[in-house]
């Protein structure tokens, strides 16, 4: 079995509990995936993101937030912070940051389900 799994569930469960920083802080989790490791998340991982509890319903940015996903992750983007949560965050902003942790966790959980 290539090692690319094994590193990829590894990654995602270190950002999910906030061992590590991602590599790439200014992108969202699934390009992390794609500049870090050169894997795409497949089309049957992201038909089961309904089952993820904050799912915003937008496959490209599947993180909730009240202003809008894609608002959000443009917003957040722009100040090089989207997922360490800061005293001077609101509610949601603090929120959603964690959801991603949490979205990282979650797509560690699927990839070892249907490939591990």
């Amino acid at each position: 079995m290539s090692t690319l799994i094994p590193r990829l569930i590894s990654y995602l469960e270190n950002l999910g509990n906030g061992v590590t920083e991602p590599e790439y802080p200014r992108v969202g989790i699934c390009y992390q995936l794609e500049k870090g490791f050169n894997w795409e998340i497949p089309k049957i991982i992201k038909d089961d993101y309904m089952q993820f509890i904050g799912y915003s319903g937008e496959p490209v940015t599947p993180i909730n937030h009240i202003e809008g996903s894609w608002a959000a992750f443009i917003r957040l983007n722009k100040t090089g912070n989207m997922w360490t949560v800061l005293e001077t965050d609101s509610e949601e902003d603090a929120t959603y940051k964690q959801d991603r942790r949490r979205f990282c966790l979650w797509l560690a959980t699927k990839i070892e389900e249907y490939y591990g």
